[in-house]
């Protein structure tokens, strides 16, 4: 089983967060070394807070909430709530009545015979195991939280099939034209059997996300490969997918993109826009099912990208391209290197 409070590796984008001393982290030192080497700008910080409390994670700047994890006692599902944009628009929605199962922004796919992506009689549950940890600080105009999350994927009889430990990193910048930043880090190791787990899905298993309903309309997909609608983006391998639509008059797109080192990468987009809106990167379980044997690791990264506005590729990319060929790792404030 996967040991939990283990520091795990995230890449960190930062593309385009260029710092006030022109050096990104990763590039040739450690984060914390990067860091270290720059002066922070007095009276240029944002105030970041965070709480744990009942199974909930909530980080405000400035006194507002721009996320918010929830992991339930008893599952069924551990995801983020709250993601918002640098404006503070946020773009996820939790349990809607037309499919109460749809958490906001969520990981989830089949493990044998079990659904983890339903809710209900039979399915599976995700269920803390341990303590959730979080960690907030600000460093050269940026605001950080990092969560560390261990997890047990149960049968629906409650016996436990997968060991999860997930790392969720935000990363904020204080210039509003910069996305907010959501790292996701997925560790999979298979529990109580001697030889493995059939990993299995439906089309749009994977890291899916359900957007606010004023976006579930007159929206429109794009991604990596020059798809610019559900027709061109469904279905089809890319880097990266977006999506924009309006809330409250006010243009804003959410991007999620795959990292090259993750199962099957390119991933395999699930996009759909009636009747509402939905996207996710999908491991193409649906078409191939993957082993994972007692022993291995299935490690998935991936970055979620929230802009005001509707970023060209050109603006993605870079993005895109930072977490691609990212080699830092950010640890945490008190974390020793590796």
């Amino acid at each position: 089983m996967l040991a939990t409070h283990r520091p795990l590796v995230v890449p960190i984008i930062l593309a385009g967060l260029a710092t006030t001393g022109g050096a990104a982290w990763g590039e040739g030192r450690s984060p914390v070394e990067a860091v270290a080497a720059e002066t922070l700008s007095a009276g240029s910080q944002e105030q970041i807070r965070g709480t744990v409390q009942d199974g909930r994670v909530t980080v405000s700047v400035d006194g507002t909430v721009v996320f918010e994890y929830v992991a339930p006692a008893s599952g069924p599902k551990c995801y983020v709530k709250t993601l918002c944009s640098p404006k503070g628009i946020n773009v996820f929605r939790d349990s809607p009545p037309d499919h109460v199962h749809h958490h906001g922004l969520m990981f989830a796919v089949g493990v044998d015979g079990v659904d983890y992506w339903a809710e209900g009689p039979g399915c599976g549950t995700q269920t803390t195991q341990g303590t959730i940890h979080l960690e907030t600080r600000q460093e050269n105009g940026r605001s950080m939280a990092r969560v560390l999350h261990p997890i047990i994927w149960r049968d629906g009889q409650g016996n436990p099939q997968l060991a999860e430990e997930r790392e969720l990193l935000l990363v904020r910048s204080n210039q509003p034209q910069f996305p907010t930043l959501l790292v996701w880090h997925t560790r999979l190791e298979v529990t109580e059997t001697d030889t493995g787990r059939t990993l299995w899905g439906r089309h749009y298993f994977g890291l899916g996300c359900r957007f606010v309903e004023a976006m579930d309309t007159g929206g429109t997909f794009y991604n990596s490969a020059g798809g610019n609608s559900v027709a061109t983006t469904n279905d089809k391998s890319a880097e990266w997918c977006a999506y924009s639509a309006n809330v409250g008059g006010q243009p804003v797109t959410v991007v999620i993109i795959d990292h090259p080192r993750n199962l099957r990468h390119p991933s395999v987009w699930f996009t759909m826009d009636q009747p509402f809106a939905y996207l996710s990167a999908t491991l193409n379980l649906a078409n191939e099912k993957y082993f994972l044997k007692t022993g291995a690791t299935l490690d998935l990264r991936y970055v979620v990208a929230v802009w005001d506005g509707t970023p060209s590729a050109t603006e993605i990319e870079k993005v895109a391209s930072r977490f691609s060929n990212s080699s830092g790792r950010l640890k945490g404030v008190n974390d020793k290197r590796e």
